[in-house]
């Protein structure tokens, strides 16, 4: 993009051009970083059923057979009731059958909305068609991808959807991509610096460090299973590899977990 001001015009029109400039750095700003974070509104969840899903990784059919079970889908089984919502936390592609069509299945659902995880980040900046062949059939599945924010803040229950994590102390518009598609630990360092890091070794579980006022719901850590805390729920429970599809109700107080038995893909 190329911004002209002309310097010799009168002084009032000089204004409005830079007042002009402004408003497009203005949405240049907002398109580059506040759609990695959206926020859902309260007028959009009161009174429905809002749902928080794990990794999908492809199994589409085990997404459809979870979402049958709560009775959140139309009779044509395969799209969103009126009253339901869907969050998706991330990696909803890679490693099962059916990545396209989650990917199509999210994008005809005005009610259901993903984060991008590790994997989608994977596709969009490394994807290929040799290294996954489900793109070949799947020419939307960039354009797709490329809309999902990494974070959806739930203003109704006070929450946060997010594939890895977030960063203590850090606010939303400052978190590293690595901590929310990755991070599974946090290692303190020298003078009492925190780093995010991917593995399990090392430091301690994130949300040791995670002291609200949000309620976090997140994927990405299988190993650890379905994980619940008072500030936090992990629902990665590796379905592809043959474990479960996990989701919960919101809010966490419900206490509301629903979960399906997957075939092993991988």
């Amino acid at each position: 993009m190329h911004i002209f001001i002309v310097l010799d015009k009168p002084a009032k029109l000089l204004r409005v051009n830079m007042l002009f400039v402004y408003f497009i750095l203005l949405n240049i700003f907002n398109f580059c970083f506040c759609q990695r974070h959206l926020t859902i509104d309260t007028s959009v969840t009161e009174g429905k059923k809002v749902y928080v899903v794990g990794d999908v990784h492809g199994c589409l059919t085990e997404l459809l057979n979870l979402l049958k079970k709560e009775n959140l889908l139309k009779s044509d089984g395969l799209t969103m009731k009126q009253k339901s919502i869907l969050f998706m936390a991330g990696d909803t592609v890679n490693r099962g059958p059916r990545s396209c069509e989650v990917l199509d299945f999210i994008e005809r659902n005005e009610r259901v909305f993903a984060v991008r995880g590790n994997h989608e980040d994977n596709v969009l900046e490394s994807g290929s068609e040799d290294k996954y062949p489900w793109l070949k059939d799947c020419p939307q599945a960039k354009d797709i991808i490329e809309k999902f924010p990494y974070t959806y803040r739930v203003n109704q229950y006070n929450a946060v959807v997010v594939h890895a994590g977030l960063m203590p102390d850090t606010e939303i518009m400052d978190q590293e991509v690595f901590a929310m598609t990755r991070m599974r630990n946090i290692e303190r360092l020298a003078g009492g610096i925190l780093r995010p890091i991917e593995e399990t070794n090392d430091g301690n579980n994130w949300i040791a460090y995670w002291k609200g006022p949000q309620h976090i719901y997140f994927g990405h850590t299988a190993r650890r299973g379905l994980q619940t805390y008072d500030l936090a729920t992990g629902l990665d429970t590796r379905c592809y590899k043959g474990g479960r599809l996990t989701a919960v109700k919101m809010p966490s107080s419900e206490d509301h977990f629903v979960s399906i038995k997957c075939k092993k893909y991988n």
